[in-house]
């Protein structure tokens, strides 16, 4: 007989009833301990579950066993929360906030005895007769729910890279537009910049960036045309493949000559037009070009990988960290790939917003980044040997501003273990 209570002194919300309710009756069907651990770890960032509570989901999955997640058994585990702190290395107060976020969360439900103990006791077959501790059975009768829930995610964070991309490309193409349209793009930029200091998500961002461009795009295309004349256009018969000067027959030697050139020629005298420096600009104009220029500086990304990261490429960091690629469903094909998932990456082992921000400024976003998945792979192995994983990283960026940061041998040991 299984217990399947809640003790008086807990709070109860709608979402922990809930995880109640899913408790109530054993497995509908059985999973394997496998497929439950790496839906959970694929789930864990949407449901915004990191940290401590990402580590005490992986002390859980590693307790539970096969046998108790068949159909018509309860996955129970019998931990106690003075334990988990002592391999979490946290308080037990906090330890009983994480074990909360994960009954919200509807992956695990209070099965609670009266003096507090957590204990399971087996019959001669090994099945659990009774107990009392935390039960995944909310976890295996979410699990397609759960699934639905990380393919949606990943579906979004395909959906922001994209738009990142577009504003990206656009602000770009807007820098460029402002050097050819001159002081009529003025308030263009300024609105573009107004925009990337707001607080907006990345799809309503990009939809107001497209629409500044297509502005700029039309004032350019009206400045192109203003010197057009509404007559009737002049017909050149004479062919455009041949490039040579045309001298009218009909009047004398000293009479003026046409020179006709090819499209292609005119393009490129256009060109490199565009391509030459005015010698002597006037003071208004060279002010608002460098108004302009300023006005936007190059992304980020652009930038070239620290120095610290000699060794260490793209391809041997996509080899080293197969456990993250596989929970984040992350593509490690490029730098730029890696730096637009570091949220998902800082979420994954806790870190703080604050830490982030500080490693970017000592050491670049690139090596940062490199260390972050480094950093997560590391805890999703073996996540006993990195009690913390967001001071772990803290102490790598500290090594690197001291220069004894040795991330090549780190990547190679995680690759050949791989």
């Amino acid at each position: 007989m299984l217990a399947q209570s809640i003790a008086s002194f807990r709070q109860i919300n709608p979402a922990i009833i809930a995880s109640q309710r899913l408790a109530s009756e054993p497995l509908n069907e059985s999973v394997t301990k496998k497929e439950l651990a790496m839906t959970l770890k694929r789930v864990a960032p949407a449901l915004k579950i990191s940290g401590s509570t990402y580590h005490i989901l992986d002390i859980l999955l590693g307790l539970v066993r096969e046998a108790d997640l068949k159909a018509g058994k309860k996955p129970m585990v019998a931990i106690s929360n003075e334990k988990l702190a002592e391999y979490t290395m946290r308080s037990t107060r906090t330890v009983s906030r994480c074990i909360k976020r994960l009954v919200e969360a509807g992956i695990l439900a209070y099965a609670d005895s009266p003096n507090g103990r957590r204990f399971v006791c087996r019959d001669q077959s090994g099945a659990i007769d009774y107990g009392f501790g935390l039960d995944l059975t909310p976890a295996c009768n979410n699990l397609l729910e759960f699934e639905g829930i990380a393919t949606a995610f990943q579906e979004r964070l395909k959906f922001e890279k994209q738009a990142r991309r577009l504003i990206t490309s656009r602000t770009r193409a807007a820098k460029d537009l402002a050097d050819l349209i001159g002081r009529e793009a003025v308030p263009f930029i300024r609105k573009l910049e107004n925009v990337m200091c707001q607080q907006l998500d990345v799809f309503t961002r990009a939809q107001v960036v497209e629409a500044i461009y297509e502005q700029m795009l039309i004032i350019e295309a009206n400045m192109s045309s203003e010197g057009d004349t509404n007559g009737v256009a002049i017909s050149n018969t004479t062919p455009s493949h041949r490039e040579k000067i045309v001298i009218d027959k009909r009047h004398g030697s000293n009479e003026p000559h046409l020179e006709l050139k090819t499209d292609n020629t005119c393009l490129r005298n256009v060109e490199m037009a565009f391509e030459k420096k005015p010698e002597v600009p006037a003071a208004g104009k060279q002010a608002n070009s460098d108004d302009l220029r300023t006005s936007f500086k190059t992304n980020e990304l652009n930038q070239l990988p620290s120095t610290n990261l000699s060794g260490v490429s793209i391809g041997l960091l996509e080899s080293a960290c197969s456990d993250v690629k596989e929970t984040l469903q992350l593509e490690l094909s490029s730098w730029s790939g890696l730096l637009e998932r570091t949220e998902d990456l800082r979420h994954l082992i806790g870190l703080s917003e604050a830490a982030w921000q500080s490693a970017c400024v000592s050491q670049g976003r690139h090596l940062s980044a490199a260390c972050l998945v480094v950093v997560a792979e590391k805890a999703l192995r073996d996540p006993d040997a990195i009690a913390r994983p967001g001071g772990y990283f803290r102490a790598m960026i500290d090594r690197a501003n001291d220069g004894k940061l040795h991330l090549q041998k780190s990547v190679f040991g995680l690759a050949s273990g791989a």
